[in-house]
């Protein structure tokens, strides 16, 4: 099997006269969380997707591996439904046409997601886009803090630092951890964050009255996700009537 048979790309395509699919636009993301074409990925990316494809007339879908991801070629999966998670979780739950193994799984393992933890993603980065061919790209790395609502800028829920900055088109990539040989996600990444403190600043004027500056700044780089743990028991109106942790298992 193909990574690429667990997470996809997030674009908008037409169908050209020879009944192709042609991507106009990359938005991000999504994994698939069952072997039905459930895929979870961040709500901005679907919502930003969806609005280009009812402006447009175009169609919303995933690009994954055929034959259940264990051909080489790509074949698109359009999105047929899709629910957005309660507020402020920038969390959003679909169904593609898509079908393959399962490879996520999602447990119940808050008590021990912690600083230091060994985690890893992985999705499509718009700077390693060669033209329309979106190409894969892994990080690793670890927690850095566990975050609560008000600790970040913003409107969050529970949520994680990571030691990675994961670059533009990566919205939506699930936060992995090995758990007793298992893939278990534990969040969705939402964004990066760069901050800017200065280390050392003095002004030196000489004899003559010129002015010399020395100004030396720190640029910090690390990513965010949302835990989607707290989701386990939503119910998205999109699945009728089951939870996240049964579609998972679906």
């Amino acid at each position: 099997m193909f990574l690429q048979s667990y997470v996809g790309p997030v674009c908008t395509f037409i169908i050209n006269q020879n009944s192709e699919a042609e991507i106009q636009r990359l938005f991000g993301t999504a994994f698939f969380i069952n072997s039905k074409g459930a895929f979870m990925t961040a709500a901005h990316v679907l919502r930003q997707a969806i609005q280009q494809a009812e402006e447009g007339g175009l169609t919303v879908g995933i690009i994954a591996k055929g034959e259940g991801g264990k051909s080489p070629k790509s074949v698109f999966a359009a999105v047929s439904a899709y629910s957005y998670a309660p507020k402020p979780h920038d969390v959003a739950i679909g169904q593609s046409a898509y079908s393959g193994e399962r490879y996520f799984v999602c447990e119940d393992i808050r008590g021990v997601t912690a600083p230091w933890l060994d985690v890893y993603t992985f999705g499509y980065p718009l700077d390693a886009a060669n033209g329309k061919l979106y190409n894969l790209r892994c990080h690793k790395g670890y927690i850095q803090r566990l975050t609560r609502p008000g600790d970040v800028l913003g409107d969050h829920p529970d949520g994680f630092e990571l030691s990675f900055a994961p670059s533009r088109g990566l919205s939506g990539a699930p936060l992995v951890v090995e758990y007793h040989g298992k893939q278990a996600v534990i969040g969705v990444c939402v964004s990066s964050i760069a901050s800017e403190t200065v280390d050392y600043s003095d002004l030196y004027i000489n004899d003559d009255g010129k002015e010399y500056r020395e100004l030396a700044k720190r640029v910090t780089e690390y990513g965010f996700a949302h835990a989607i743990l707290p989701l386990l028991d939503w119910k998205p109106a999109s699945f009728s009537g089951l939870t996240v942790n049964e579609i998972f298992t679906n």
